[in-house]
Parts: structure tokens; C-alpha cells; sequence
């Protein structure tokens, strides 16, 4: 089994905002929590912060992940399983491409090797974010996954996780995307104990 740290490809994607900034939506969608009951789709208005008009399969915003309807199509089956997904607007977009998909990831596991993995720590010591990630693969149960940045108090890693071997290829996100000619997404190798 292999895992993937899932990053997006800077050239072959654009950003998505927020048009009235909330920041209790953002801090949730980072920390892997419900968004369902505060999350209302119709009163969330988003703009792509580039306004020449491109089709791309995936944007950059404060979900763990922001596809396309292409996107949506071809992964969303896999994705559903792993968390909430919630349709939203781009207002800026012509009507028919504007609809994107907001990924919000509720697996949440703990996979680091402590001896092996490597932190930055506040002044007193306290761990609170990882320089250098290393997994424990009999710790990996999820085939898609957020991790735990360290300090409780600081909240989760970011990015998210996928594998490559604890699922049958046609079920597994990595595999999936590999075969479906998308774009906007890269994948760097984690390092396995």
C-alpha cells in the first residue's frame, strides 16, 4: 500500500472565495467537523477571484477540496463516503459552468509514526504542526483522510490523504482519478513504517 499526500496543481487551477467571509464555516471545513447544520448552499455566494472564464475540474478554496461538475461526476460516489458534499454558486461564472462542489472531509485519523515523523514546536515545547509526515501503514484504516495537525488547540492539517492498495482499484480515489483525464490535483508520496 502506498499513501498520498493530495496537493493541487497551481497551473491547472483557480481560486474560489468566499464573497462574505465566514470564518466559522472555513475553521470547520479545516477541522473535519458537521458543516450540515449551519451550512445553507443557497445563502453561500462564491466568486472565482480570476474572472477570465475557464472550465477547470477543480478550484482552490477552503474545502478540503472544490470540484467541478466533471469532477463531481466522476468522483463524487468515492467522495461521499469520506464526508459532506455541498453544491454552491460562483456568481461570476456564466449560468450552466457556474455550480461547483465543496468537499468537506469528516474521516479523521491519526497515522503518524512519533518516532519518525518531525514537528515544529511552540516555545514550551508543545508540537503544533509536522515538518516532516511519516505514517504507520497498520495505522492507515481509511482509504481518504485528514490527519491531526498535533496541538489540539491549533486544529487539523489542512490537506488530505488518499491511498494507493487498501481498496480495489475501481473504488479508490487515487485510481479513480489517475484513469479519468482530470486535472488540478498532484499527489506526493508519503513515507510508510
Amino acid at each position: 500500500m502506498k499513501v498520498f499526500k493530495i496537493e493541487e496543481d497551481i497551473n491547472n487551477i483557480k481560486s474560489l472565495k468566499q464573497k462574505v467571509y465566514n470564518s466559522d464555516i472555513i475553521n470547520l471545513f479545516k477541522a473535519g467537523k458537521k458543516l450540515k447544520p449551519i451550512f445553507n448552499p443557497l445563502n453561500e455566494k462564491y466568486i472565482t477571484e480570476t474572472k477570465k472564464y475557464k472550465i477547470l475540474d477543480f478550484y482552490h478554496s477552503h474545502a478540503n477540496l472544490t470540484l467541478s461538475e466533471k469532477a463531481m461526476t466522476i468522483l463524487g460516489k468515492c467522495l461521499e463516503l469520506h464526508g459532506e458534499i455541498f453544491p454552491v454558486e460562483i456568481s461570476n461564472l456564466p449560468k450552466g459552468n457556474n455550480i461547483v462542489y465543496l468537499l468537506n472531509i469528516l474521516t479523521t485519523i491519526n497515522p503518524y509514526d512519533t518516532k519518525e515523523s518531525e514537528w515544529d514546536e511552540f516555545s514550551n515545547g508543545k508540537k503544533y504542526w509536522p515538518k516532516k509526515i511519516v505514517f504507520k501503514k497498520n495505522k492507515v484504516t481509511e482509504s481518504i483522510f485528514i490527519i491531526p495537525s498535533g496541538d489540539k488547540e491549533y486544529g487539523y492539517y489542512p490537506d488530505f490523504f488518499c491511498t494507493d492498495g487498501l481498496l480495489p482499484p475501481e473504488e479508490e480515489f487515487y485510481h479513480i482519478y489517475q484513469n479519468s483525464g482530470l486535472k488540478g490535483l498532484r499527489f506526493k508520496e508519503i513515507e510508510l513504517t
